[in-house]
């Protein structure tokens, strides 16, 4: 029987796949809970900020704590519309206001491009298929909101498996709890690029977007497992995202 204490959390995966993007980026490790950092998930972002809501991330996550696989990808936001800025100026909702600097702007725009990397990801069956998360709601006061802790909101959720080769989204979950995303028409990558343009008009709809595939390994095989995952899709998505 496997011993459980062998089994690897977000934070050793972070490190081994931040040693190994130095030279295509240069990338800051961010815990998503700094009190409980052997637990919680973990970012690498492409700048030492210290709110970094407008960066594309690589994101390292377990859905539970007791699960024996993590997801690895890439991770953005959409934030506040822009004008919302001239009613909540306060030093705390100012990062959440999303400008043209954005990632997910980026993300928009380059989505059509042959060598995007979700449309070209050199996966092979070791590292299963790609998966896609959508989960986001309303915020009706930015000056108290704090996205870090979206967790705790009842807001909704799908998530998609994505199969490259014959560019086909089909939702494996859906928990609707706030009733504002109405995602099950997505069937294709230009589907969701469209519904992603779609919700953009939104000013005051938050976005969280986790693209990924989920790694089971062991303390003795992190080094090689997390080479194999960045060479196939990680470092194609930390030149993406580098400032």
């Amino acid at each position: 029987m496997e011993d459980d204490s062998e089994k690897i959390i977000p934070r050793y995966l972070c490190e081994e796949v931040a040693k190994l993007s130095v030279s295509d980026a240069k990338l800051t490790k961010r815990p998503w809970d700094r009190f409980r950092p052997d637990f919680t998930s973990w970012y690498l972002v492409p700048s030492t900020s210290v709110t970094y809501y407008k960066f594309g991330k690589l994101y390292f996550s377990k859905d539970k704590e007791t699960s024996d696989s993590i997801g690895c990808g890439m991770f953005f936001e959409k934030g506040l519309g822009e004008s919302l800025g001239i009613v909540y100026s306060t030093k705390q909702a100012k990062p959440l206001m999303m400008d043209s600097t954005w990632f997910w702007h980026k993300f928009v725009s380059e989505s059509s491009k042959d060598n995007f990397p979700f449309k070209k990801a050199n996966l092979d069956t070791s590292l299963g298929s790609l998966k896609v998360k959508v989960e986001g709601g309303y915020v009706t006061e930015p000056n108290s909101f704090d996205p870090y802790k979206m967790r705790m909101l009842k807001w909704d959720k799908y998530v998609f498996d994505y199969n490259i080769n014959k560019d086909l989204f089909s939702v494996s979950e859906s928990q609707r709890e706030s009733f504002v995303l109405k995602l099950h028409g997505i069937k294709s990558f230009s589907d969701f690029v469209s519904s992603l343009k779609e919700l953009e008009k939104d000013e005051w709809l938050w976005l969280n977007i986790f693209i990924y595939t989920e790694l089971k390994t062991n303390i003795s095989d992190i080094k090689s497992d997390s080479k194999l995952i960045y060479d196939r899709l990680l470092k194609s998505c930390s030149i993406l995202i580098k400032d």
